[in-house]
């Protein structure tokens, strides 16, 4: 999913919201480097930074794990609009796509000597 998707996603389930582009691609950044360093890597080099002129720039989540994105922009839209009930309905769904991919990323890329053998 291509940051102009994530955005138009979220436009899609938060159609009256007033937040720019500039605003959501700064809500992304912040997803993708806490996702890069707290699963990808663990470590600070390499964080993936995009401006609004990227929009046709590949998030990190590939599918069909992307649907997070949408789902998080909205949480953050909900928050900012101090919207209580709504935003805790987007961040538990957020984080249940989170947690999918966080678990399916860990299984693939852990290596082999760290594999529990039951």
């Amino acid at each position: 999913m291509t940051i102009t998707q994530a955005i138009a996603g979220v436009d899609a389930l938060r159609p009256a919201n007033p937040y720019t582009a500039a605003q959501k691609t700064a809500w992304l950044n912040s997803l993708d480097g806490r996702l890069y360093l707290g699963v990808v890597c663990g470590a600070e080099e390499g964080t993936p930074v995009y401006t609004e002129a990227e929009g046709n720039v590949e998030l990190l989540v590939p599918p069909p794990f992307d649907g997070l994105y949408p789902v998080y922009l909205a949480a953050q839209i909900d928050f900012a609009d101090t919207e209580w009930d709504a935003y805790a309905a987007s961040s538990r769904m957020f984080n249940e796509l989170c947690g999918e991919y966080a678990r399916y990323y860990l299984r693939k890329n852990r290596p082999a000597s760290s594999r529990v053998i039951l």
